[in-house]
């Protein structure tokens, strides 16, 4: 019996909720219609943004040519590997790890666009000089800005050069080394940037995703394949450094051994034009050991001359060949925001307003009532007491 009653109660409770939502569906109505009008006007003043975006999936060369012979011997006692490459295989969290490196932006942001607000180029370091704080925001949110740069001006050799005027002692005693100071426009820029260009990898296919979001179509377009372009040139640059390193060294070799080679074969070819016509054990020696100094010169110059050539090889089998599966287009409609999406959240966040305001006002009667009950009960007890 006691249960059926509790089954009861729970049902006139719930039918109770029920009936006063109904009886005040016009209140949740106009919290609808309010939150529809916060989200119009939300929509109305948000900045358009435009998305560009490309697909790219690298095709890597597994393996690249050694270079042998005793040229190699005399790279490693000069620190230079010229075995074997490394694996080719590179780590899909490079990609979006140079994407936000100080040193990719900064290139980035020195990349002159076309502006629809500029009749000229401008690099969106120079946009986030134009782009200064102005008006109200400018003197709220700012204003701590403005005042520690009156307190503590920057100085003018750090905002122009963008490099320290002071140098710090290198740990190892040679000497001094510079520290790259970004200025506050660079710093403006950079976050801007990092904030506009994305770059996703697919674990499974390691695709390579590269989206732009700005506030202007052309832009984003122009962002989007400066940062793919970019994002390939850094990426072949980190592959093929020890190669590059290779190619150099044995380039300086090569040039060295040129003109050893040249200085030999012209003095033989000057001893055997003086003494064509004399005959003796003394200039058969000459002539010999001429020869002979040639002929190591000549040896050493074709084998680097040779190994130069794999060095180079080696350098474009180890170069990363990216496949454009997705190229840059030109967006056509805005990415956000969308209107239907905005009134649908708008709307249900108000319908949900509506409903928990009302329910807690059902909520709080109850508990007054429950609480002003037991007050009588109470009351009555300690009359009869």
């Amino acid at each position: 019996m006691t249960e059926e009653t509790s089954k009861q109660q729970k049902q006139i409770d719930l039918f109770e909720y029920v009936v006063n939502l109904w009886d005040r569906r016009m209140f949740i109505i106009k919290c609808v219609g309010v939150f529809a009008v916060i989200g119009l006007i939300t929509y109305i003043v948000r900045p358009r943004k435009y998305e560009a975006s490309a697909s790219l999936l690298p095709s890597l060369s597994s393996t690249s040519a050694g270079l042998d012979g005793n040229l190699g011997s005399l790279a490693s006692l000069a620190g230079v590997n010229l075995g074997g490459s490394m694996s080719s295989d590179i780590n899909p969290e490079l990609y979006p790890t140079v994407s936000k490196s100080v040193p990719y932006l900064l290139e980035l942001i020195n990349i002159p666009f076309s502006w629809e607000d500029y009749d000229t180029p401008k690099t969106m370091l120079q946009y986030a000089k134009a782009d200064t704080v102005k008006g109200l925001k400018e003197y709220t949110i700012g204003l701590p800005y403005i005042i520690m740069n009156a307190l503590f001006p920057p100085k003018v050799d750090e905002l122009e050069n963008g490099t320290s005027p002071l140098l710090a002692i290198g740990g190892d005693g040679k000497g001094k080394t510079e520290y790259r100071i970004l200025t506050p426009h660079e710093r403006k820029a950079i976050f801007m940037v990092s904030e506009m260009v994305n770059v996703d990898i697919d674990p499974n296919t390691d695709l390579i995703k590269v989206t732009v979001e700005t506030p202007e179509r052309l832009l984003s377009a122009q962002l989007a394949q400066a940062a793919v372009n970019l994002l390939q040139s850094y990426i072949i640059k980190y592959k093929t450094a020890q190669s590059t390193e290779n190619v150099e060294f044995i380039e300086k070799s090569y040039e060295d051994a040129k003109v050893e080679y040249e200085r030999a074969r012209e003095e033989l070819y000057a001893y055997t034009d003086k003494h064509r016509y004399m005959v003796s054990d003394r200039s058969e020696i000459e002539y010999h050991r001429l020869s002979d100094s040639f002929d190591i010169a000549s040896s050493v110059f074709k084998t680097i001359a040779e190994q130069l050539s794999k060095a180079r090889i080696a350098v474009k089998a180890e170069t990363p060949v990216f496949s454009v599966l997705e190229p840059v287009v030109l967006p056509k409609e805005k990415s956000s925001p969308k209107f239907i999406m905005t009134m649908f959240v708008s709307c249900f966040l108000g319908g949900m307003f509506g409903v928990g305001f009302v329910l807690c006002q059902i909520a709080y009667k109850q508990v007054v009532n429950e609480y002003n009950l037991f007050k009588k009960k109470e009351k009555l007890t300690n009359e009869e007491v």
